[in-house]
């Protein structure tokens, strides 16, 4: 008897294995009949600003109300030769270049320093910035607010997420496919009367009637009816 019920007991975890195995390799949650892992912002960036987690892949309307948006995506980098010969098999990186992007209409422009391994960057803007998408991973995009902010860094995107032996694990940080910074164009500010030209506008308002008094002849008396 204790032999049957030590091999059902061996059968039982033989038979789970599999199931955690498919469990940590499947990473859609309805396949795998598990909750999905809980999203998670990762460090802030240096500025102090802790990034919120929006799911797939957001765009600036569907943050706030910053009409106006540059797209920066990743490049792919071949390790060997020239990478459309390594396409099949996904060996080429895809990140982030360093260098200036320009905006269409050339209002905007932003200066991207990334690391290495395409997993952080820095940025500095001409324009006051609303807010920076940054995706990639499986756990959507790292949204960072700011309030008129033209520089930051040690942004990146959400780490990665996924089940193992039943427990939800962090990975590391993803390299980032796309980043998105989203602002508002200036208002061209009011043109203010110079004040120079209203010291000289004085100027010739005193010497006009200091004028007009000189012209008048001496002597003479104005009649006043009483």
């Amino acid at each position: 008897m204790k032999r049957i019920l030590l091999a059902m007991l061996l059968a039982g975890i033989l038979a789970m294995v599999p199931a955690m195995a498919l469990a940590e390799s499947v990473s859609d949650p309805v396949i795998q009949c598990l909750p999905s892992c809980p999203p998670t912002p990762g460090d802030p960036s240096s500025g102090g600003i802790t990034p919120v987690v929006y799911p797939d892949n957001p765009r600036c309307s569907d943050v706030g109300d910053c009409g106006n948006s540059l797209k920066i995506e990743c490049e792919k980098q071949p390790w060997y030769k020239d990478c459309s010969w390594w396409s099949w098999c996904d060996c080429c990186d895809c990140l982030i270049k360093d260098g200036t992007y320009t905006s269409p209409d050339g209002e905007f422009t932003v200066t991207i320093d990334a690391s290495p391994d395409g997993k952080y960057f820095s940025w500095q803007s001409n324009i006051p910035v609303c807010y920076v998408i940054v995706k990639g991973g499986n756990q959507g995009a790292n949204v960072y607010f700011y309030d008129g902010a033209t520089e930051d860094g040690e942004l990146h995107a959400p780490p990665n997420v996924h089940w193992k032996w039943w427990f939800c694990k962090t990975g590391g940080v993803p390299e980032i496919s796309h980043i998105i910074f989203c602002y508002e164009e200036p208002v061209p500010p009011v043109p203010e009367f110079p004040t120079l030209t209203l010291i000289g506008v004085g100027i010739v308002g005193l010497g006009g009637f200091a004028w007009f008094r000189l012209r008048r002849p001496k002597g003479t008396t104005e009649n006043i009816e009483l």
